[in-house]
């Protein structure tokens, strides 16, 4: 995939130190997901999953008709 955008010019050096930088909060964040998840009863995780989703979505709609 990175072949094909750099071949449209979409992907630069610029754009692959960033997209390389992102790796950095994934993981830590997949870390932290895991460590939650292991303390967590599953029903309760799925929830609180669930809650963040809708939480994240609402902003984004609410961000969408703010500007």
């Amino acid at each position: 995939m990175a072949l094909g955008l750099a071949r449209l010019g979409l992907m630069t050096i610029e754009t692959l130190w960033i997209s390389l930088a992102g790796l950095v909060p994934v993981y830590l964040g997949t870390k932290l997901g895991t460590r939650v998840r292991d303390r967590m009863d599953a029903e309760t995780f799925r929830k609180v999953v669930l809650i963040m989703l809708i939480i994240f979505g609402v902003i984004l709609v609410g961000k969408l008709f703010a500007s």
